[in-house]
This record gives C-alpha cells, structure tokens and sequence, in this order.
C-alpha cells in the first residue's frame, strides 16, 4: 500500500497538546508488530482505499479530541482497524483487532463515525485493513 500517513493537528483546550491522527501502511511496523491480512485480491485499488481515509482524517480527530476531553491520559492509542464494505461502499463492521481501546469510548466514536464514510462500489464486499495511531502530541 505504500507510506500513508494522516497528521493532522487539533488544538484541544489551553494548556493541552494538539491531537493527531497518523494511519500509517502496515509496512511501517515492526514486524513483531505487524498484522497480515488475509491474502485475498481486493476489488478495488488501495489507493482508493487510502484517500478515502485520508478524506476522513478529521472525523477520527473528533472522536479523539471528545474523549480526551474526558480521559487526558489518553495520549496515545494505536489499534489495527479493520473495515468490512459492502458492495454500495458502505461500511457495515469496524473493528480494531484485540486492542482493548476498541471497545471503550474511543473505539465506540471511531467505529460510528466510520461507518458513516463512503467507499468505492464493487461487485462483492470486500475488507479493508489498516493501523491507526492517535496521539496528543
């Protein structure tokens, strides 16, 4: 998939760090780290794919930016985000691996939030995997 990283800064409250969103290729882990995913040709390129994320980086800050609001020791959270799409584009399951993140708040907003995004049509569901990295730096 290449380099693909989303960072973009959000300034929270005085006194606090901006958030940031980094999606980086699964390439750019260490491999201890790093999940493969299932091979399987995708029906559409993972270009499209990524824009659609980058298109949609500001969402996940908002989620990010609410709950930090909530939980300021928050200050990083990395989780495999796995979307499952169907045939019109759109997403009918998130989830983010075994990170105990995904099922808190945070997980909860990123995972209605992306459900709301559209991705490009194809003649069968597909499955779209990327790491996801949030940080109040």
């Amino acid at each position: 998939m290449g380099a693909l990283v989303v960072s973009q800064p959000v300034a929270l409250a005085k006194k606090t760090k901006p958030a940031t969103v980094k999606v980086v290729a699964a390439d750019h882990i260490p491999t201890q780290q790093r999940i493969v995913p299932r091979v399987r040709e995708r029906p559409v390129d993972d270009s499209r794919l990524a824009a659609v994320v980058q298109e949609n980086r500001a969402t996940m800050l908002l989620c990010y930016q609410r709950i930090l609001k909530r939980d300021p020791t928050l200050t990083i959270a990395k989780m495999m985000t796995r979307l499952k799409i169907e045939r019109s584009g759109q997403v009918t399951d998130v989830s983010f691996g075994d990170s105990p993140l995904g099922d808190g708040d945070i997980g909860e907003c990123l995972a209605q939030t992306m459900k709301k995004w559209a991705f490009p049509a194809a003649k069968t569901e597909y499955d779209f995997e990327f790491p996801l990295m949030l940080s109040a730096e």
